[in-house]
């Protein structure tokens, strides 16, 4: 499924169907999520034309778009399942790495200790980076813009 209200970028998530189902139903109960649901049970994908939608109208559609569980295609007529509330995370996850990476870029060999980077972060992260940043850390590390060392003294961060 795509993350985010609108499909801009390539980011998917995987998310157990059970999961989903009882996080939208919490969310947003009522009979349009319930028949929304049971058109995503039939499915076999997270791609939907008009065709797999033809028992919505188009105002039940524009209200799952901007429940979140509908993204808009890239062409007319085709939607992706999308998870509510997962632009916000997004935007949250890209801010934080951002400061992280800068914060490292700024040090003279573009590496710097894993307890300074925890001291410096903790002054730069602004209220909206509401995760902790080993959260972050550990996304930079898992995604290959930052390597760790072990060192004597601690871990060492670099940026690849």
């Amino acid at each position: 499924m795509k993350l985010g209200s609108v499909v801009s970028n390539n980011s998917t998530i995987i998310v157990f169907a059970k999961d989903y189902q009882e996080y939208v139903t919490d969310k947003y109960p009522g009979v349009l999520t319930n028949k929304f649901l049971d058109v995503v049970k039939r499915s076999s994908g997270y791609f939907y034309t008009t065709e797999d939608l033809k028992e919505f109208s188009s105002n039940e559609i524009k209200q799952l778009i901007q429940h979140g569980l509908l993204a808009v295609g890239r062409d007319v007529g085709k939607w992706l399942l999308s998870l509510p509330g997962a632009g916000v995370f997004l935007k949250v996850r890209d801010k934080g790495r951002d400061i992280l990476l800068k914060t490292i870029r700024s040090t003279k060999f573009r590496e710097i200790a894993s307890t300074e980077l925890q001291h410096r972060s903790q002054v730069k992260l602004p209220n909206e980076c509401k995760i902790h940043y080993r959260y972050y850390l550990s996304d930079l590390i898992g995604s290959g813009d930052v390597e760790s060392v072990s060192t004597p003294t601690g871990l060492l961060l670099r940026l690849k």
